[in-house]
């Protein structure tokens, strides 16, 4: 008896162990995957195209991401997936200047950087194009020499000394979007111009009719006409809108940007243009390019109306009558149709019921991101 009992308790032993072992067993994965999936959650995507200048090829360009690095293909594009901290992001290129953005990922944020164009001609890399790129590419004109085929056709020959010549005295690094300026007047401080309708004002044209809570700006000329005036763009970025022939806006130009220290994209809308001969909807524009024309709206005096916006504010009512949601096209109505909610601060977000619209003090904006 005493045997068989010890048998029995020694099967059990053996039975309570070996459950206890497969059940360990079957949760490892599991204890594998649950720190695993918690730190994924916190993973942050970041998103850049990068361009060559002269090029319909962008391969070849080293984008280095603290520590991380990726060799763009032929359309430029790169992402990479970060945990949450501050990151540069430096591009380089044989023959190129390198262009460089500093940015926060924060915890299973979204950061896309837009476009950024390498500009070609340092061809010894030294950080600038002067005399000593000119002279280089000048001397094997006509040769096959990779170092100073700066469009990589195959022959050195007068396009690459044009883009020497025309990027001449050009220094690293480019910036993204980081540095702003006025997209009428003095670029650095809108001198020649005038704001007349601020952001969150109200005003009640000579019919009647009462237009609450501006959501931008509105630009004229201090002296001379305003209509035919050059409009160009605040920063560098891809146009995201171009909608022709919306009514009294004329045409409508939205620029996406990225900058410095936010964590969302920026977009810059210009209203009140002809802009269908300068730019193109998916294009990249430059810091200071121009985008158009001030047009004639008709109905009022020709200016430029002018908004800095986040995502939230651009795909959130209220619309104009010409938006097409279906194409993208998001044309803001101009007004939140509210009267005295904005407190004079750096945004204004309209007591409409939409959180987390961001309509920038445009001046504020661009004074802050010189």
């Amino acid at each position: 008896m005493e045997t068989k009992a010890k048998n029995n308790s020694l099967l059990c032993w053996n039975v309570n162990n070996l459950i206890w072992v497969m059940a360990c067993l079957l949760l490892l994965p599991f204890a594998a995957w649950m720190p695993t999936r918690a730190w994924a959650a916190d993973i942050g995507f970041m998103a850049a195209r990068i361009r060559l200048q002269g090029r319909e090829d962008h391969s070849g360009a080293l984008v280095n991401v603290g520590g991380w690095q990726q060799v763009t293909g032929g359309d430029g594009r790169v992402a990479f997936d970060l945990p949450p901290g501050y990151y540069t992001i430096r591009v380089s290129m044989n023959g190129y200047l390198y262009a460089q953005e500093t940015f926060h990922m924060t915890p299973g944020g979204y950061i896309d950087l837009c476009t950024v164009t390498l500009v070609g001609g340092d061809v010894n890399n030294d950080g600038v194009i002067d005399i000593l790129d000119l002279s280089y590419v000048g001397g094997a004109f006509g040769s096959t020499n990779p170092g100073a085929d700066i469009n990589d056709d195959g022959i050195v020959d007068i396009l690459d000394l044009a883009t020497v010549a025309g990027n001449f005295g050009k220094r690293a690094p480019s910036p993204w979007s980081s540095r702003w300026v006025f997209p009428v007047g003095d670029p650095h401080s809108g001198a020649g111009w005038y704001v007349t309708i601020s952001l969150g004002e109200t005003w009640v044209h000579e019919d009647g009719t009462w237009y609450r809570g501006h959501l931008g700006e509105d630009w004229f000329r201090v002296r001379g006409p305003t209509l035919g005036e050059p409009v160009y763009a605040a920063a560098a970025g891809d146009v995201v809108i171009l909608r022709p022939n919306c009514g009294s806006y004329n045409d409508i130009v939205v620029i996406k940007h990225f900058v410095r220290d936010m964590t969302e994209p920026i977009y810059s809308f210009y209203a009140h243009l002809d802009a269908e001969e300068f730019v193109e909807e998916g294009e990249s524009v430059k810091k200071g390019q121009q985008i158009g024309v001030i047009d004639d709206p008709v109905r009022y005096r020709p200016h430029l109306h002018f908004e800095i916006k986040n995502h939230t504010a651009l795909i959130n009512p209220p619309f104009s009558n010409c938006s097409d949601i279906s194409r993208g096209w998001y044309i803001s109505a101009g007004y939140s149709g509210i009267s005295d909610d904005y407190d004079g601060g750096y945004y204004y977000d309209p007591s409409d019921g939409i959180g987390g619209n961001r309509y920038y003090h445009p001046t504020q904006f661009i004074q802050a991101h010189r």
